[in-house]
């Protein structure tokens, strides 16, 4: 069944899918389906685990269409690159799934995961949320690493968003950092109670960012956090 929401990519729709076995093994494969025609052209298997549990409450990561290939990162243990044409496996980093034990609360249908392909490569959650990974988009090979857990510079992000030139960390508050500097925030917005203040997913409009809370509509300079608009 599909867990992801899909990707469009040259009248393909890319969309993550999950297999429950008898013997409760959690199996993720990326599809891709015609648009024309609807049919099912591949399906590549990416991870399985036994781990986690039939009504496991993690975050869906939606894949990210990356000109002849598409990466994905999965809940079952897996951070992957596929080619886009033929489906052929080109990478994957085998990691430790979530611990079935944690429970994230802070999920939303909003809030799913996604991929970031910046110049420097590719930034994607580990599979377990407790570790954001710098991957080299061609090989796989991990550039960097941030610790996501009791981290002075990151706010438990539930996703991430960039226009190119910074990152935007969605989490216990908005965190914005340059490209180039992942260790220091550049600015951040505190939410007035929790992100229960947010009523949708946060967008990126040309120089700004667009946030929906639950009584007005926030437009923030994406290179100071000053509140330009308030609706």
């Amino acid at each position: 069944f599909p867990c992801s929401s899909p990707v469009i990519h040259e009248g393909v729709a890319y969309v993550m899918a999950r297999r429950l076995s008898r013997q409760q093994l959690v199996s993720e494969s990326l599809v891709a389906i015609d648009l024309v025609r609807g049919e099912v052209l591949w399906s590549r298997w990416i991870a399985s685990s036994g781990q986690l549990r039939r009504n496991i409450e993690q975050a869906v990561s939606m894949p990210l269409a990356d000109g002849d290939r598409i990466h994905v990162r999965t809940t079952a243990g897996a951070i992957a690159s596929v080619d886009a044409a033929t489906g052929d496996l080109l990478w994957v980093q085998r990691m430790p799934p979530p611990d079935p034990n944690a429970f994230e609360t802070r999920m939303r249908p909003y809030t799913s995961l996604q991929p970031v392909r910046i110049p420097g490569g590719l930034l994607a959650h580990a599979p377990d949320g407790r570790t954001l990974f710098m991957l080299d988009p061609a090989t796989g090979e991990v550039l960097d690493s941030w610790s996501l857990v009791s981290s002075p510079s990151w706010n438990e992000p539930l996703y991430l968003l960039s226009d190119g030139t910074y990152i935007f960390s969605v989490g216990i508050d908005l965190s914005c950092f340059k490209i180039d500097n992942l260790d220091v925030p550049l600015w951040r917005h505190q939410w007035i109670d929790s992100e229960e203040d947010i009523a949708g997913r946060i967008q990126i409009l040309e120089d700004s960012i667009i946030i929906p809370m639950q009584d007005r509509l926030l437009q923030l300079d994406s290179a100071t956090g000053n509140v330009d608009t308030e609706l």
